[in-house]
């Protein structure tokens, strides 16, 4: 099946007025005849079939369906279903997530020589963090009983939210809200796990899909930019491949390798132009390329009513650098860094900032704003450049990250 050639309302009006002067003769399409509206509405509806048509067909291929289109390929052709975000665990039998007593004593020596009743749903949590609240939070799946001779307990406990983001490295679940034994006000009750917890992980992506489902249709398997782009997302470290056909010249096609936060490390690199070599395609030479990553540097000059200390300048900059770090993070699928919308991000985030204000005044937050190119394997970058606008435009090989951050506190003498 072909894809509907797509013309815009002003070639299908030309071409109805063609057809009708040589076939019926009929040359008077004035704006206020009978003749003309007829022309536009029949126009318009062809417009809007052939857009359906090519919706429903790009739909429902593989390597063009997104979202709900893509789940209904891979489950209507193949069987298969998105994998869903899951819950990291831990199992009292991998002997990692542990309750002791601080010191070295027995559950007994602090519950007055009774069992600790250590019940399901009881909540482990990291530590509090600079904004106040927990990061990751488990719950113990099981009712225990800390015997009271015993200096160690191993339990099961599941994170309360799903997703990567609940992954944690060893001794990082060290609070807990246990206080129904005898020395609960010393808080001698410790816990902390051993090992860490990463078998969590985020809900399937569309490329990580198309990847899996890609397994399943032998036709996929041929040289094209599908399969460029799914040979690189294969590779561990690899978020995101760009396709960029005709990069290096004829005959060539670009493969811009990203990983986190735009970086590509030259191992990565190397394994993605590995898996392109095994493919043949005549005429074609596939060249894997770290990523372009713009860096961009933030100068803010903060005037605020009144002296603050050094903790709440610190707490404010880590609020800022936190939220500035989240916001390129979402953006892996933008073109266009917006400094207002970005201005509006920062302030929905960071409530302190409501208080301050800027030397441009309450409509801008920054100072300056700088940008900075480099290939993401190296280090080493341009020199910076002014952002002198209001916006800035990312090429499709570029990949923009959080840069320097740098505040100036004064006292507004208004």
């Amino acid at each position: 099946m072909a894809l509907p050639v797509l013309k815009n309302f002003t070639e299908t009006l030309a071409d109805f007025q063609a057809r009708l002067g040589s076939r019926a003769g009929l040359t008077n399409l004035g704006a206020d005849t009978a003749a003309r509206s007829l022309v536009d509405v029949l126009s318009r509806q062809i417009i809007d079939d052939r857009n359906s048509t090519r919706a429903a067909f790009l739909g429902n291929q593989l390597t063009t369906a997104q979202n709900r289109d893509l789940d209904n390929v891979g489950n209507k052709r193949k069987g298969l279903t998105r994998l869903q975000a899951s819950f990291a665990e831990v199992n009292r039998f991998e002997s990692s997530l542990a309750f002791f007593v601080e010191g070295g004593g027995t559950f007994g020596s602090i519950n007055g020589g009774a069992d600790i009743f250590l019940p399901a749903g009881t909540s482990i949590t990291s530590r509090v963090n600079d904004a106040g609240l927990s990061a990751v939070e488990y719950l113990v799946l099981e009712d225990t009983v800390l015997l009271a001779g015993n200096t160690i307990a191993f339990i099961s406990a599941r994170a309360k939210s799903a997703g990567t983001s609940q992954n944690v490295g060893p001794n990082v679940l060290e609070t807990h809200n246990l206080t129904s034994y005898t020395d609960a006000a010393s808080e001698t009750l410790k816990c902390t796990n051993v090992y860490s917890v990463i078998n969590a992980r985020d809900k399937e992506t569309d490329d990580q899909f198309r990847y899996r489902l890609s397994q399943h249709f032998s036709s996929i398997r041929t040289a094209n930019v599908s399969k460029l782009k799914l040979d690189g997302l294969v590779v561990p470290g690899v978020l995101d491949v760009r396709v960029l056909p005709g990069y290096l010249g004829i005959g060539t096609a670009g493969v811009i390798v990203f990983g986190a936060e735009g970086y590509s490390t030259s191992r990565m690199v190397r394994q993605v132009q590995q898996n392109l070599l095994t493919m043949a395609a005549p005429g074609l030479k596939a060249i894997a390329i770290p990523g372009v990553v713009a860096t961009i540097d933030f100068d803010m000059q903060l005037l605020t009513r009144e002296a603050i200390s050094e903790e709440q300048k610190v707490l404010l900059e880590r609020g800022i650098r936190r939220s500035l770090r989240r916001y390129f993070s979402t953006q892996v699928s933008e073109t266009v860094i917006n400094l207002t919308d970005l201005r509006d991000f920062l302030l929905r985030e960071n409530r302190d900032l409501f208080a301050v204000t800027t030397a441009q005044g309450r409509d801008s937050l920054f100072n300056k704003v700088f940008i900075r190119r480099g290939y993401g394997t190296s280090l080493t970058l341009s020199d910076r450049v002014t952002l002198d606008t209001n916006t800035y435009s990312l090429s499709e090989d570029e990949y923009a990250t959080l840069g320097s951050l740098t505040l100036q506190f004064k006292v507004s003498v208004a």
